[in-house]
Order: structure tokens, then sequence, then C-alpha cells
């Protein structure tokens, strides 16, 4: 088993799920516009014996403009209009035009708070496909969708989370590449309880 495995395990094993349950919170939506660039950092093309694959992983800067998204954006998230700057891990299965994932971290300088977090998804591979819906293709090309975990370490919110789901959609070459893209982020504002 990996370090890496071997800590998901760990902290999967770990997870208790009493204290979400319990936490008396109050939420609004955060529904964002996202329009950025990927900066590629490092690539690095990696071979394996046992078992026989070809992994392409990249290293990438990313810079982004948020922007709020009407009717679901609400009033408290407005304070997180602004831009994220981050770095991306991606890894693919033999080249960027195969599927993998992604694992990154960022800081999210909103209008009235600032944001520290980190995303994880999978990368080249569509969701909204049938049973649920007919929209993409399950292999679905130079596009991302993943989980954003953030905590607002000063400003207006300071003490509060945002736990949000994105969609990406970038140019996917043969090789990791500066491209631009577009996409959405649909999530929730966490605030704990005063009293």
């Amino acid at each position: 088993m990996s370090e890496i495995t071997e800590q998901l395990q760990n902290e999967i094993e770990a997870l208790d799920l009493g204290p979400p349950f319990e936490e008396r919170i109050c939420m609004w939506a955060v529904s964002k516009d996202l329009a950025g660039q990927f900066f590629v950092k490092e690539q690095d093309v990696q071979e394996c014996e046992s078992p026989r694959c070809t992994t392409l992983k990249a290293l990438l800067h990313f810079e982004v403009q948020v922007t709020p998204h009407d009717p679901c954006d609400t009033r408290a998230s407005r304070a997180f209009n602004g831009s994220i700057e981050g770095e991306l891990v991606f890894a693919y299965i033999e080249n960027g035009h195969g599927r993998g994932y992604h694992l990154g971290k960022f800081k999210w300088g909103g209008a009235d708070s600032t944001l520290m977090g980190r995303m994880a998804g999978v990368t080249n591979a569509g969701t909204h496909r049938s049973p649920a819906r007919s929209c993409e293709a399950c292999d679905q090309g130079g596009h991302m969708e993943g989980r954003l975990d953030a905590v607002v370490v000063d400003g207006e919110f300071q003490g509060c989370r945002v736990l949000a789901t994105y969609v990406i959609d970038f140019d996917a070459g043969l090789h990791a590449q500066d491209t631009s893209f577009v996409g959405t982020l649909e999530g929730v504002l966490i605030h704990p309880c005063q009293g």
C-alpha cells in the first residue's frame, strides 16, 4: 500500500459523523462563474513495469476570476467575488486525453473575505450522462469536476466554511499545456450558530 493510500484509509477510519450532525449552523447558497488560466510549471511521463502503465503528471499554477451567478448567488456570498490563485497536480492515464484526477490548494481573495482551501476531483470524465442526464459523454475530454473545501481566514465571515462542487472546461492536449478555462462553482457558505 502506498503512503498516500494508507493516509486516506486512516482519514476515512477516523471520520466521525457525530460533530457534523450535531453542529448548529446556518447556510447560504454560493453560486459563482469562473474564468481563468492554467500555467504549466512542469510535467513528467512516468512509466511503470508492474503493473505496466504510463501516467502523465503535471504541476500547474492557476488564476481565476470569480463573479456571481444570478439568480442562485446570495447576498452573503458576494463577499467572495474576486480572484483565486493556486496550484494543481494533474495525473492522466497515458496522456492529456486520458481520464485522470487532480488535487490542489488555493488562496481565494474575495471582496470582503479571504479563504484558503483545497480541491480534488476527476478529469476528462462526464458525470451528467444517462441514466441520470444525457448532457455529457462518460469520456468528456477537457472537463474536470470536483469538490472544493475552504475556510474563511479573515474578513466578514472569518471562521466559516465554503463547501462546493465545481465544473471546469479547458482545451486538452496530448501533453499539459497553458490554456484558458471557464467553469461554474455551486455550494454553500456554512456559518456556525452564535448561541
